[in-house]
């Protein structure tokens, strides 16, 4: 640290330091401070100065087991932990249309939503059976609850029963 011989007083006047042990405590203490320089800031928001620090802008956790935190940028709000199962749906070798192929379903345990999401699992059984068909895809779309299930490339020719995972998508 540089030698320290004169000090700027608050009147902004000088003061000549002559006693040298002083100088050289004076040069052995910490620069000003000076938020976004020497000190950290929070997202960009200085921390110096008096007051507090307010955190309280979180929403209270009373109430909200099982839920999470979600922000749509600019608020925090409590969101439920979508509800997710599995079901069964049955096909039929009836088809509608021509490629896509569609058919309307259902699930056996539970009524869809519209805000059910539904992803099929067939087994290795049925995915041979699909390409033995030459079917290329299969999928279920969801409009306003009701269920439609596509097929790509052909129609199955076998009726299956189908495992499903079902997700209650809701949006912040």
């Amino acid at each position: 640290m540089a030698d320290i011989s004169k000090v700027i007083l608050p009147d902004n006047s000088e003061y000549d330091i002559k006693d040298a042990t002083a100088r050289s405590g004076l040069s052995d203490k910490q620069d000003t401070l000076v938020s976004g320089t020497n000190i950290k800031t929070i997202n960009n928001t200085t921390i110096l100065g008096s007051g507090n620090i307010d955190t309280t802008e979180l929403p209270s956790q009373t109430s909200n087991s099982g839920k999470f935190l979600t922000t749509n940028g600019s608020a925090v709000s409590w969101a439920s932990v979508p509800q997710t199962y599995t079901d069964t749906i049955t096909t039929t070798t009836t088809w509608s249309g021509s490629d896509p192929y569609t058919q309307t379903v259902t699930l056996a345990n539970y009524t869809a939503t519209s805000n059910t999401k539904v992803d099929i699992q067939p087994t290795a059984a049925q995915i041979a059976q699909l390409i033995t068909d030459e079917v290329t895809s299969l999928l279920i779309s969801n409009t306003s609850g009701t269920l439609t299930m596509y097929a790509t490339g052909a129609a199955p020719t076998t009726a299956m029963t189908l495992q499903v995972t079902c997700t209650e998508v809701t949006s912040a």
